[in-house]
């Protein structure tokens, strides 16, 4: 798996973007059973709990481009790969793009928004 190919997108809580993709920051040599594919391999990202707003349910805004927010560990039908010697195995996760936090108005206008 080459570095950046495996991605997953988490929430951005007072963010201008609602959203944000993070990215495997190395590549990692992963050996699969026979007739697995390269893309059947999913990915679980574990946050750091640092960068959490208060709820725990998304990342807290500004995040910086290539900011490193936690790990990924990757699974197969469910299953989590593990390296050679049993640990999981599990890189970095970084942002692919920077997240400004949002004014007072684009907090406003969602949380009407989200009323109806």
């Amino acid at each position: 798996m080459k570095k950046g190919q495996k991605t997953a997108t988490l929430p951005v809580y007072h963010g201008k973007q609602v959203n944000v993709k993070v990215a495997n920051t190395s590549a990692e040599g992963l050996w699969l059973k026979k007739g697995t594919k390269a893309n059947n391999v999913t990915v679980k990202v574990n946050v750091k709990k640092s960068l959490l707003n208060k709820k725990g349910n998304a990342l807290a805004a500004p995040l910086s481009n290539h900011e490193t927010v936690g790990t990924m560990r990757f699974t197969v039908d469910g299953q989590n790969l593990e390296t050679v010697n049993g640990t999981k195995c599990a890189v970095n996760a970084q942002t692919t793009a920077a997240v400004k936090k949002a004014n007072i108005f684009e907090i406003a206008w969602r949380w009407v928004t989200n009323l109806f």
